[in-house]
């Protein structure tokens, strides 16, 4: 393995955990991004994010990660969100 797999879920867990500092809130969620995009750039993996038609669903996700302490399903929203990506990406090389 290249391990991808592994470096991504190290970059999922610190957008989770920046965006959970309290008393921060909604106003973690910008600088959470940015610096997830570095790490994941500093990793050697392509910057990712989620859309938009998908923010309400991944802030619930994040929220019963944290209620139920399980975050495993964030870790699964956060690859379908990369998968959903690279799809796009590779359709749109196709044309």
């Amino acid at each position: 393995s290249d391990g991808v797999e592994e470096r991504s879920i190290i970059t999922y867990d610190l957008l989770f955990d920046l965006m959970n500092i309290y008393p921060f809130g909604e106003g973690n969620m910008c600088s959470a991004f940015l610096i997830y995009n570095y790490v994941q750039i500093w990793g050697e993996l392509p910057m990712s994010f989620i859309y938009k038609v998908d923010s309400v669903r991944f802030l619930t996700i994040c929220d019963q990660a944290r209620n139920r302490g399980n975050i495993h399903p964030y870790h699964v929203f956060c690859f379908k969100q990369y998968m959903k990506f690279l799809d796009e990406e590779i359709a749109e090389m196709h044309k």
